[in-house]
């Protein structure tokens, strides 16, 4: 399970290596993303430093407010930062 004390002890332990800075977390408001800042967050030493989160609001997804919100609501739960970008895609350039 994603929140298992085990799990926990694994991320610290990885994370020692690394000086002590500043994460920021891409957050889709997919599993992956949820589950890695969900975990992080978990870490004294990462909230610390300064964890916080950005979501990139793209629009080209029926459902991209819904991300969006989703992404809002989680932080807010979680009780960190998170930066909302929002970016216009040319949807005729054909690069995407």
């Amino acid at each position: 399970m994603a929140d298992s004390p085990a799990n926990a002890a694994r991320l610290d332990a990885a994370l020692t290596h690394v000086s002590p800075t500043p994460v920021l977390v891409g957050l889709s408001g997919g599993l992956d993303s949820t589950v890695l800042l969900h975990a992080l967050a978990q870490l004294a030493a990462q909230r610390a430093v300064g964890l916080r989160a950005v979501h990139v609001h793209h629009g080209l997804h029926a459902s991209a407010d819904q991300w969006d919100a989703h992404c809002v609501a989680l932080c807010a739960s979680l009780g960190l930062p998170l930066q909302v970008v929002r970016v216009e895609v040319d949807r005729g350039a054909g690069r995407g």
